[in-house]
C-alpha cells in the first residue's frame, strides 16, 4: 500500500487535535511530520540552483521591537519558524540584540521571542530568533503551514505519490503458508549524525524521496548505496561495508577531510548548521550525478 502523503498526515492530526486532546505519541507524530513539511517546503523546486533555504513565507505581520534605543512599532517582509525580515526607520546594526513580539492572524497573545539582527539593508533587517518554546515554536510553525505558496512548495517537492516497487507491493499469498516478509529494494543511505534528534527527520525525508534511510545496516540486507555521515562518526559507522560513496555532513568542503576519511570517495559536503533538507538535498544530487569516466 501506498504510503499516506505527509501533508495528508499533518491535516489529519490538525483535525483531530479540534475535537479531542492528542495521544502521546500523535503529539510527538504531529511535531515530526509538521518539521518534515516545512523541510520539504526548503527544497528547491526541480531546475531551481538556488540552495536549500529555511522555508520562508511573504506575509506583513505587526511586529513590536525593543531595542537599546526604544520601543518601536515595525511590519514583516517574510518570516520562517527561525527568524523575520521587518521593515524600520529605526536604524539598527548587525549583532544588535531585540525582544519582539510578532502579532500572528490566530488572534492569541504575540509570540514573544528575543533575537539578534543578522543582517541590515536599507530599512530592511533580518532578525534571527533566539530559543523558542515549545508551545510557541509550534504555533508558528502551523501558522507557516497555512500559507498557500508554501504548501504549493511541499506539493511540488513531494511530487506525485511514487508508486511502491512490485517486490512491496505484491500482496503476500494465503496465511497459512509462513512467507518471508517483503524486500525493500529501494537504494540505501546510511545516515549518522550527532545530533539524534535530526535523524528520524531525515529518514522520513528519504522515505518521501523513495529512499531507503538508515541508522546502520541490518544484518542480511544489502549494503547502502551512498552514505551521509559527520567526519567524526565517519570510521566506525563506514567500517566493514564496501567502499561507498560518501556525503559529509557540517564540514566546510575538501579542506576538512583528514586521515581516514579523507582515502573514501566523498561527492558532496553539507557545511554547519546542517538542515535535514540540506542532508536530503545533498544525498539526491550525490545519487543522480553522472557516473565518473574511467
Amino acid at each position: 500500500m501506498a504510503q499516506r502523503s505527509p501533508l495528508t498526515e499533518y491535516q489529519s492530526l490538525q483535525h483531530a487535535a479540534r475535537s479531542r486532546p492528542l495521544t502521546a505519541d500523535e503529539t510527538q507524530r504531529l511535531a515530526l511530520v509538521r518539521d518534515v513539511l516545512l523541510e520539504l517546503g526548503s527544497l528547491p523546486r526541480e531546475g531551481d540552483k538556488h540552495p536549500v533555504r529555511p522555508a520562508r513565507v511573504v506575509q506583513t505581520l505587526q511586529v513590536t521591537f525593543t531595542s537599546k534605543e526604544a520601543v518601536t512599532q515595525s511590519y514583516s517582509k517574510d518570516i520562517a519558524s527561525g527568524g523575520v525580515a521587518i521593515t524600520t526607520h529605526q536604524p539598527l546594526t548587525v549583532g544588535e540584540a531585540l525582544q519582539l513580539e510578532v502579532h500572528l492572524p490566530d488572534g492569541a497573545q504575540p509570540l514573544r521571542v528575543a533575537g539578534m539582527v543578522i543582517w541590515v539593508r536599507g530599512n530592511t533587517a533580518g532578525v534571527s530568533f533566539g530559543q523558542l518554546g515549545a508551545s510557541e515554536s509550534s504555533r508558528l510553525k502551523d501558522h507557516l503551514l497555512t500559507d498557500e505558496s508554501l504548501l504549493s512548495r511541499v506539493r511540488s517537492a513531494l511530487g506525485p505519490r511514487r508508486e511502491p516497487s512490485p517486490a512491496m507491493a505484491t500482496p503476500l499469498p494465503a496465511p497459512q503458508a509462513p512467507q518471508r516478509p517483503p524486500v525493500d529494494s529501494r537504494p540505501g543511505v546510511l545516515v549518522q549524525l550527532n545530533d539524534t534528534a535530526m535523524v528520524p527527520l531525515i529518514l522520513e525525508l528519504l522515505d518521501h524521496m523513495g529512499l531507503r534511510g538508515m541508522t546502520e545496516r541490518a544484518p542480511g540486507t544489502s549494503a547502502p548505496a551512498i552514505a551521509a555521515v559527520e567526519a567524526g562518526l565517519a570510521q566506525k559507522a563506514l567500517s566493514g561495508l564496501p567502499a561507498i560513496p560518501v556525503v559529509c555532513i557540517n564540514a566546510s568542503g575538501p579542506e576538512a577531510l583528514m586521515g581516514w576519511l579523507a582515502s573514501r570517495e566523498v561527492v558532496g559536503f553539507v557545511k554547519r548548521p546542517a538542515s535535514a533538507a540540506a542532508v536530503v538535498e545533498a544525498v539526491r544530487l550525490a545519487m543522480t550525478r553522472p557516473a565518473p569516466e574511467r
